[in-house]
C-alpha cells in the first residue's frame, strides 16, 4: 500500500486536483472533503490537543486500514490559514507522519503576495468575511499593532501581540515556507513540491511530476486550477435567495459592499504593504530546494 498526503496549501489548485484530477487515477483511493473535515477521525487528527490525541484517539477508519494505494487530501492539512495562523501544521504532520510511515508528502506553493489577494478576495464574499482594507486583513507580528498602553509589558522588547485570536487575520509568519518544508521533510523525506505558477503555466511539466509521483499518466492539460468564490457563493445561496431566508437577508444587506471593486487590492498593492517580509525567509527556501525553478513566473517569491 502506497500513501500520498496532499497537504495543499490553500489557494494552489487543490479543489481542481481533488475534483478533476485525483478521481480519475485508477489505482488510488480518495479520501477528501467532506470527510477529511467531518469524519470523527479526521476531525480529532487536526484540531485534538496532544493529550487527548494520546489518550482518547479514536479507531482508524476501515478506510485508512483497507489494502491499497491512497491519496488523502486537505488544503488545511498544512495548517488553517486564516484566524488560526497554521498553528496546527507541525502538529498534523508528525501524526500524519506515524500513521502512514513511508508515505508521501505532495504541497503546492504559491507566490506569498499572489496567495493573500486570493484569500482576501474570498474573505470579502464569505459569510464570515467583513469589509476591511487589506492592511486590516495581514497580521504582521512585531510591528506594534494595536497596542493598548494600559497593559504592563515584562521587557521582550516588543510593543504588539504576536498572535491576535480575537479576530480573523491572516498571519504573515503562517506564510513562511522554509519552517513548512522543514517539517514536512522531517515526516515525509522528499516532499513532493511543486508550484501553483508552473502549474498554471507549464501543465505538462507538472503532468509528469504528477505522473512520477501516482505511477500512473496524470495529464492536466485543458485543466486550469481556479478561485472556487463563486461556488461558495452559490453554496450558501447568498446571491439568489429569498429574503426570507438567512442567507437571503445576509446577501442583501452585507454582500454587495464586500464584493465592491474598491476592496480588492491590486497583485503590487498587496506587494507593497507586506514589503519584504519574506524575502530571507524566501532566500532560505530557495537554498533548501535547488531544484525548484522560484523565477518562472516573474516577481514571485521575492527574496533581494
Amino acid at each position: 500500500m502506497s500513501t500520498v498526503i496532499h497537504f495543499g496549501l490553500p489557494k494552489t489548485g487543490s479543489t481542481m486536483l481533488q475534483k478533476e484530477i485525483f478521481p480519475s487515477l485508477q489505482g488510488w483511493s480518495l479520501l477528501t472533503r467532506p470527510q477529511t473535515q467531518q469524519d470523527f477521525f479526521m476531525n480529532f487528527l487536526q484540531y485534538a490537543d496532544e493529550s487527548l490525541w494520546e489518550r482518547d484517539r479514536p479507531p482508524l477508519p476501515s478506510m485508512l486500514t483497507a489494502q491499497g494505494n491512497l491519496i488523502v487530501s486537505d488544503e488545511t492539512l498544512s495548517g488553517k490559514l486564516l484566524g488560526w495562523g497554521a498553528t496546527n501544521r507541525t502538529r498534523n504532520i508528525r501524526r500524519l507522519a506515524r500513521l502512514f510511515p513511508g508515505g508521501r508528502a505532495l504541497i503546492f506553493l504559491r507566490d506569498q503576495a499572489s496567495l493573500i489577494r486570493s484569500m482576501y478576495s474570498t474573505f470579502l464574499r464569505m459569510p464570515y468575511g467583513e469589509p476591511r482594507e487589506i492592511s486590516e486583513f495581514v497580521w504582521p507580528p512585531k510591528q506594534g499593532r494595536n497596542r493598548r498602553k494600559e497593559i504592563s509589558r515584562i521587557g521582550s522588547g516588543q510593543g504588539e501581540l504576536y498572535f491576535n485570536t480575537n479576530k480573523y487575520f491572516l498571519h504573515l509568519d503562517s506564510l513562511l515556507f522554509s519552517p513548512l518544508i522543514s517539517a514536512l521533510t522531517e515526516g515525509f523525506p522528499r516532499p513532493e513540491v511543486i508550484l501553483y505558477e508552473e502549474m498554471a503555466d507549464n501543465p505538462g511539466a507538472v503532468s509528469e511530476k504528477l505522473s512520477n509521483l501516482f505511477g500512473e499518466k496524470v495529464s492536466l492539460e485543458g485543466v486550469s486550477p481556479r478561485n472556487t468564490s463563486l461556488d461558495n457563493i452559490n453554496k450558501y445561496n447568498l446571491t439568489g435567495a429569498p429574503l426570507k431566508t438567512k442567507w437571503g437577508r445576509y446577501s442583501r444587506r452585507y454582500l454587495p459592499s464586500r464584493r465592491a471593486a474598491e476592496f480588492l487590492p491590486t497583485l503590487e498593492a498587496v506587494t507593497s504593504e507586506i514589503g519584504n517580509y519574506f524575502h530571507a525567509d524566501n532566500l532560505k527556501l530557495r537554498k533548501m530546494l535547488p531544484s525548484i525553478d522560484f523565477s518562472c513566473r516573474a516577481g514571485a517569491y521575492p527574496y533581494e
